[in-house]
């Protein structure tokens, strides 16, 4: 079970049933979920990395995260360029997996 790939998955049919209504366009989309630069897609790889060695994402999932995120080489194009879905998926993993953190770090200095 890949929670994201099922997250990419709902994305799709909710995109699909917007741009059918004309609710949305392709153009409009274009615009969802970009990533700003490398250092950013540097920043959620090693978030997910620690996510990974917490439990709190599958190696599947883990593995998923980092190849969307650029692999070896992260670049703001490469991500830039990948369908809505899967920038919608990952830039929601990733600002949960950088919440969750940041909770647990306020919790360890009270």
């Amino acid at each position: 079970m890949n929670r994201l790939l099922d997250g990419v998955r709902r994305y799709e049919v909710r995109i699909a049933d917007r741009l059918a209504r004309g609710s949305t366009s392709q153009k409009e989309l274009a615009f969802i979920g970009l990533a700003d630069s490398a250092a950013e897609l540097v920043q959620y790889q090693q978030a997910q990395s620690r996510a990974f060695a917490s439990n709190k994402l599958t190696s599947d999932e883990a593995f998923w995260l980092y190849t969307q995120l650029g692999g070896e080489m992260p670049t703001r194009e490469k991500f830039n360029s990948l369908p809505v879905a899967v920038r919608i998926v990952v830039l929601q993993s990733m600002k949960e997996l950088l919440m969750a953190e940041s909770i647990a770090e306020l919790k360890s200095n009270v």
